[in-house]
């Protein structure tokens, strides 16, 4: 146990660099933040964090006694100015360009010279040009700047951990406009580790600090990663309600000893995430926990070997006998359990607007004739009759839905399960693909509502009467004052798809971190397969529970949750729980359950072509043809 009564009051400065430390909404967040925080706390130091510019904050580090600083890079020119205390996370560099301008190709580091380059003033990177190699370095005030400077042709080249790129741009994005998108930079080369000694990022103290207080932090860092309490999630659960939901879950962690450090990456659906994690793979610095997706999504990682095996686990509380036999199998990868699931989301549903229908006298909708008829009649009257948003993965949920409908399970299956180039190339598919941009002809334009949640408020609002997506959407609803029923909202199955549950069901995956680790993650995992995270989970979230139904029947569960957890399901959420244990359980080709990644992705922006009519019929099936064909 470290004794901290006796040491000196501690400042700890800090600069913003994020994902590992940075400041939102006046609030200091990352990883790397939360473990010095923590860790300080538990050892019962006298502390207090601020952050300050790069600079000053290295200046304070260098000349002020009982000092400490993070996340600082370690290299030859920096090793005697510190007390080094613990380091604390991996990064990579590499050299970024934007795809309009001409193109640079780097095969060797000494290619580099000549070229402009930006990087963060006052940054640890800036170590790495020291050695003269490089002409000419541009220093800027912050990543954010970098980047203007890198898409106005300022500089050719930006010097950047890829983490701390992806998430400036989402930063930038949602704070202030910036219309950045992480695929315009491009990674054109990654400084290799032998050459880059800051991959490296430390807790440092000031060489003024007294040897017993470096001690003391020495040893506090050292037994927190004995024991392995704190814990980092990566999710991307973001918007107000899902936050509630990691309130909960990080509630009930801190309930067994363990501190929940959260990172989080928006993105609507989890469709950056895997960029986000593979980035963080290749720096060696993965989370004890990740967000993703039973299925191939999942199988992935356990392919490389690099998830925590759960199958003790899942034995000692009977997961197989627990869930539905499909998402049984989809949590496993050659027989071992590699992943916990949360809940099943229904995707084949249409919302509509009830207080809309009633003004226009619609009747609800069963066929798809009757709901052209309904938006035909509500263009007429001004209002938008579908509400669609910009990104790929919205318009592939609507475009799945209509497979379904219009072509029943066998046709999705052979499709967007099996690949098969014939149903592709059907006239089924055809007849889909028509209907598709028909919608088109009836939903907003092109930038009126950029994210998921930005489509199901217009609807909430009353701006749209119709809107395709799983049940997440609900949240929204109700927050935006619209109420599940008669005069609020309703939902619907697309028609013909009633006897069917297109499923998405969200997953934690425990990379492999160690004996420490592994307690903690099998801890969580055990904890989420419990009736009472399911049951109050799937409460906040709006979802269906993953384990089944006790065989008493949906009254039961309500029942038990009653008696034994406080929550109570709502109407719409009992509807699913019958709708689930009777209907077939299909997985979602959008939220990556049924192909590879690299096969979805590029068959979704066909998709998003097709519908904003970039493409016909004819040259999307081509286009899919060749991807399913040359991919596979």
């Amino acid at each position: 146990m470290v004794n901290a009564e006796s040491s000196s009051p501690l400042s700890v400065v800090t600069f913003d660099i994020p994902p590992y430390s940075y400041s939102e909404n006046g609030a200091q967040h990352g990883y790397v933040h939360t473990l010095v925080e923590t860790v300080l706390k538990d050892a019962e130091f006298d502390f207090e964090i601020v952050q300050y510019p790069s600079q000053r904050a290295v200046r304070l580090a260098q000349t002020s006694a009982n000092t400490l600083i993070y996340p600082l890079a370690k290299t030859e020119y920096n090793q005697h100015e510190y007390h080094w205390i613990k380091n604390l996370a991996t990064r990579n560099v590499s050299f970024y360009q934007y795809y309009a301008q001409p193109e640079i190709t780097i095969d060797a580091i000494e290619d580099i010279d000549g070229y402009s380059i930006a990087i963060v003033r006052g940054s640890p990177i800036k170590d790495f040009f020291q050695v003269d190699r490089i002409h000419p370095v541009i220093e800027v005030n912050s990543s954010y700047q970098g980047l203007q400077m890198l898409k106005s042709g300022r500089v050719d080249l930006l010097a950047i951990d890829g983490l701390v790129l992806a998430h400036t741009i989402d930063i930038a994005t949602r704070e202030q406009h910036a219309d950045f998108k992480l695929e315009q930079f491009t990674n054109i080369y990654q400084v290799p580790d032998e050459l880059l000694e800051a991959s490296q990022l430390y807790l440092a103290a000031s060489v003024y600090t007294p040897e017993a207080q470096v001690q003391a932090l020495r040893q506090a860092f050292a037994e927190q990663q004995t024991v392995g309490s704190i814990i980092e999630v990566a999710h991307w659960w973001t918007n107000s309600n899902e936050q509630k939901v990691v309130s909960a879950l990080a509630d009930s962690l801190a309930q067994q000893g363990y501190t929940w450090a959260d990172y989080s990456y928006p993105g609507g659906a989890g469709h950056r995430m895997d960029e986000i994690m593979s980035l963080r793979s290749s720096a060696k610095n993965l989370p004890h926990v990740m967000q993703s997706y039973m299925g191939p999504a999942v199988w992935e990682w356990a392919s490389r070997k690099q998830l925590l095996l759960l199958n003790d686990v899942a034995k000692a509380g009977d997961w197989q006998g627990r869930l539905p036999p499909e998402i049984n199998r989809m949590i496993q990868y050659n027989g071992d359990y590699i992943a916990v699931p949360f809940n099943r989301q229904r995707v084949n549903q249409l919302w509509i607007n009830q207080a809309l229908f009633n003004r226009y006298e619609i009747d609800i909708p069963t066929s798809w004739s009757a709901i052209f008829a309904a938006a035909e009649q509500l263009k007429a009257a001004g209002v938008t009759p579908f509400s669609m948003g910009d990104n790929d993965w919205q318009r592939s949920t609507l475009f799945e839905n209509l497979m379904l409908s219009l072509g029943g399970v066998d046709f999705y299956r052979s499709a967007l399960i099996e690949l098969d180039p014939a149903a592709f190339q059907s006239a089924k598919m055809k007849q889909v693909m028509q209907t598709f941009q028909r919608i088109r002809d009836y939903a907003n334009p092109r930038g009126d509502y950029p994210t998921w949640v930005d489509s199901a408020r217009a609807l909430a609002e009353g701006k749209a009467a119709m809107h395709v997506m799983g049940e997440w959407v609900v949240n929204v609803f109700e927050e935006s004052g619209l109420h599940y029923g008669k005069g609020g909202y309703i939902s619907v199955s697309p028609p013909d798809t009633d006897s069917v549950f297109l499923n998405n069901t969200d997953v934690f995956a425990f990379p492999k971190k160690g004996r420490a680790a592994e307690t903690a993650q099998k801890t969580l995992a055990g904890m989420i397969m419990s009736d009472r995270i399911q049951y109050q989970f799937n409460q906040i979230k709006g979802s269906v529970p993953a384990i089944k139904v006790p065989a008493s029947g949906t009254k039961g569960l309500v029942s038990a949750a009653k008696g034994s957890v406080p929550v109570d399901f709502t109407p719409l959420q009992i509807k699913q729980m019958e709708a689930s244990d009777s209907a077939d359980i299909l997985p979602s080709f959008t939220y990556q359950q049924t192909v590879p990644n690299h096969i979805r992705e590029p068959l979704m922006t066909v998709i998003s072509q097709l519908f904003d009519r970039e493409l016909d019929s004819d040259a999307a099936i081509q286009k899919m043809v060749g991807i399913i064909t040359t991919q596979r």
